[in-house]
């Protein structure tokens, strides 16, 4: 008898921990993931390709597997929540399989502080180049990077028009595109000369205001390079 309610007791106990574990690590679609109660905090896996990334040093991307793309705020592959996704190399077109728990921010669905069980590298995985992708990108006057090199381009024979030509060659010019959308931190990282590295950095530093970039709202900084050719003139 004793043995009887020991084993009633035991199972009473183990029940409901076996009914939690069953969901404890539910796999579902992303459409499913979306449409959980806000009350429900049962820790899921997707599995879904990388479509966007924010932030590659915290994990800060979207996923999407065909049924939905969700936004995932932080993944670690341990127990240290920055610094240690960028090691994982994951790049758009990559196929990861994440667990955690549906949080939502400001309005938007996601999945926080994500634990990546799994990673696979997509087809074009080495030819993807690492880069956040923002939510909006700085724009020079209504266009894009190449529009601002345009611009540079057309400033050289400006400022050579009325001074020895000092040399020719191709200088790449690197920038920052702050927060405000100004440029700053302009420097040489392929030159020619003294005098025409000069000319090319007062060129870049001249630049109008650009419309900064943005990501959750907010201006970030953004590092450019632009090459600027220069002929000598007849």
């Amino acid at each position: 008898m004793r043995r009887f309610l020991l084993l009633s007791l035991l199972l009473t106990v183990l029940m409901p921990l076996g009914v939690a574990a069953q969901g404890y690590n539910r796999t579902m679609t992303v459409k499913d993931f979306r449409r959980m109660s806000a009350k429900d905090t049962t820790t899921c896996v997707l599995r879904g390709v990388v479509t966007r990334v924010r932030d590659a040093d915290r994990g800060n991307l979207f996923i999407d597997d065909g049924t939905g793309e969700v936004y995932i705020y932080v993944i670690r592959n341990d127990w240290q929540y920055r610094g240690s996704f960028r090691k994982c190399d994951v790049r758009e077109g990559d196929t990861l399989t994440l667990r955690g728990r549906r949080s939502v921010y400001n309005g938007v669905i996601e999945m926080k502080y994500a634990f990546l069980c799994a990673k696979s590298d997509g087809l074009d995985h080495d030819s993807m180049p690492v880069r956040e992708r923002m939510d909006r990108e700085p724009s020079f006057r209504g266009g894009n990077l190449e529009t601002f090199r345009q611009w540079a381009q057309n400033e050289v024979p400006v400022v050579i028009a009325d001074a020895p030509y000092p040399g020719e060659g191709t200088v790449t010019v690197q920038f920052v595109v702050g927060k405000n959308g100004k440029v700053m931190e302009v420097q040489i990282v392929k030159g020619v000369n003294a005098a025409v590295n000069a000319i090319a950095m007062d060129i870049v530093k001249r630049s109008p205001k650009w419309k900064p970039g943005k990501n959750d709202g907010k201006g970030v900084r953004v590092t450019y390079q632009i090459p600027l050719e220069f002929t000598a003139q007849q």
